[in-house]
């Protein structure tokens, strides 16, 4: 087993991928000005490859530090909808909008108002996409997979 971080150990897995969501909130305008991305309602830009970039430093990375694991865990692709998780699981959102799903990706959308990437998209047990707020009652967590 690897070293266990103690900065990261002390930190929840939703604090870990809210922190991901606030670096996509600050890269946001640098990332429009460089036409990197029009806005965060539309997936699949050139953003995707700084998102993904960002989830796999920033998400996947402490959860391995986090946990003193041997490898990082293999999570499903951020932005992307996968059938299945990926083998080490996902991450699961619990929100009092809906019942837990896994995580997709950040998405802004103009009905909940105009801070940027202020929902959340994911994959329901039964298939069903499903699109909640991001507010302060939202939760994440690291689900693993038994097979």
């Amino acid at each position: 087993m690897a070293e266990v971080s103690e900065k990261l150990s002390q930190l929840t897995e939703t604090e870990i991928v809210t922190s991901f969501r606030e670096a996509l909130v600050t890269l946001f305008p640098i990332l429009q000005r460089l036409d990197c991305i029009s806005d965060d309602t539309q997936p699949y830009d050139p953003f995707d490859a700084v998102a993904e970039a960002l989830w796999n430093v920033l998400v996947v990375e402490s959860l391995r530090w986090k946990h003193g694991l041997d490898a990082a865990p293999q999570l499903p692709r951020y932005g992307f909808w996968d059938s299945t998780p990926g083998p080490a699981g996902y991450i699961e959102v619990r929100s009092s909008w809906a019942e837990p799903f896994r995580l997709i990706e950040f998405l802004g959308d103009r009905e909940l108002g105009p801070e940027p990437f202020n929902s959340v998209r994911g994959v329901s047990a039964t298939s069903q996409v499903q699109r909640v707020p991001f507010d302060g009652e939202i939760s994440f967590g690291w689900r693993r997979v038994s097979r």
